[in-house]
């Protein structure tokens, strides 16, 4: 049996984390809270102002300041009434602008995506003929290839015919001249033999 000091202990100490837990969340909070209420621009001051030429934009007093952006333009001190203004403006005017800027957008985002789908298509069809064409190309080339290397050899086969003859023709010219020159010779010294 447990006894029933150290459970109320417990309780104790479970309450004082609560406890603990509880004034952590609200000291966040307050932190959050704090930092909502400083100026994006300067964050070391709070906002304190609306600036009515800029729609309703928060602003610190350095924002309003010569130097600041918004020197010199129509400015309301943060109240109720002017959050009040801030929402109905957002609702009336800034959230029906979004959201027709987001339909805009979305349609655009759909007619761009059945546009470049339509470009890869065509892109795959365009690499598909080119190859196909190329394909073709290579063949046609091919039998010209073939056709003008026949050609080729025609020509030669005719020329080393032409050759042949020539060659051939000069070959009996030459040997029957060389043929006659000595026959004639021959007859030169036999007769030269016969003179003496």
């Amino acid at each position: 049996m447990i006894p029933l000091t150290n459970n109320n202990n417990n309780i104790n100490n479970n309450n004082n984390n609560n406890n603990n837990n509880n004034n952590n969340n609200n000291n966040n909070n307050n932190n959050n809270n704090n930092d909502n209420k400083k100026c994006s621009i300067h964050p070391s001051k709070n906002v304190e102002l609306l600036c009515l030429d800029c729609k309703f934009i928060p602003c610190c007093i350095l924002c309003v300041s010569s130097n600041g952006s918004h020197h010199r333009h129509g400015l309301e001190p943060i109240s109720s009434s002017n959050i009040l203004s801030m929402m109905n403006n957002f609702k009336d005017d800034v959230y029906p602008k979004l959201v027709k800027r987001i339909e805009n957008n979305s349609q655009i985002l759909k007619d761009s995506d059945e546009i470049f789908n339509k470009i890869q298509s065509q892109n795959v069809e365009n690499r598909k003929l080119l190859k196909d064409e190329f394909i073709k190309l290579h063949h046609i080339l091919s039998i010209l290839e073939l056709d003008i290397e026949k050609q080729l050899e025609t020509v030669f086969q005719e020329n080393s015919l032409i050759n042949a003859t020539v060659t051939s023709s000069i070959n009996y010219d030459n040997d029957k001249n060389y043929n006659y020159n000595n026959n004639n010779n021959n007859n030169n010294n036999n007769n030269n033999n016969n003179n003496n």
